[in-house]
């Protein structure tokens, strides 16, 4: 079995805090929604996230988007099976998409949530891949951690920098165990994992 694990960097132009994906070292950051800034947007090897608060709704609903990247739509040859949730148990969230095309754009809102309360939110979606000939079934874990701040976001937030990262894990189970790690911990409010286990 080899592991191989691709870590991807890009650089956003909003003011995000950060957290790590691997290492227990780093402290937990979380995307702020503000008033004035009410979207989040990211793309990485594996696709585009997008997230959106209505502040005018009751309940401050943040709705949600992913779009899967048109070079991993290539290589499946199934639709895909994909659920979401939150880790906190309030408020109680969860969505299910079964048998949808690779091709349609996962959706979904959370439709209320406490102002200030730090958020993670999970997805994962499953689905079979055809990479070189190679038959194998593909894993794709997404994680989004966030808050809602019912207030105008504040100057110094606006001078902050932020990254975006990702990390893709491949699974062969025909090959010798080894795994390579990322060179290091990532660190982003967004981040998605692609798992593709080939029987070979």
């Amino acid at each position: 079995m080899r592991k191989i694990f691709a870590s991807l960097g890009v650089l956003a132009a909003t003011a995000l805090s950060f957290v790590g994906l691997t290492g227990t070292a780093q402290a937990a950051y979380y995307h702020d929604f503000f008033l004035n800034y009410p979207a989040f947007d990211a793309s990485d090897n594996n696709g585009r996230f997008t997230g959106q608060v209505n502040f005018s709704a009751p309940g401050v609903p943040m709705a949600w988007s992913w779009d899967l990247a048109p070079h991993i739509e290539a290589i499946a040859t199934s639709p895909m099976d994909c659920s979401a949730g939150l880790v906190q148990p309030t408020p109680p969230y969860h969505d299910r998409h079964p048998s949808v095309p690779v091709t349609y754009l996962w959706h979904s809102t959370v439709t209320w949530s406490y102002l200030g309360t730090p958020y993670d939110m999970w997805g994962n979606c499953r689905f079979n891949v055809n990479v070189g000939g190679r038959p194998g079934v593909a894993n794709l874990k997404l994680d989004f951690r966030y808050t809602i701040n019912k207030i105008p976001r504040p100057l110094a937030e606006d001078e902050q920098g932020s990254k975006f990262s990702s990390n893709l894990e491949i699974t062969y189970l025909d090959e010798p165990a080894s795994v390579i790690t990322p060179s290091g911990a990532s660190s982003a409010p967004f981040s998605s994992v692609l798992t593709v286990d080939h029987a070979g």
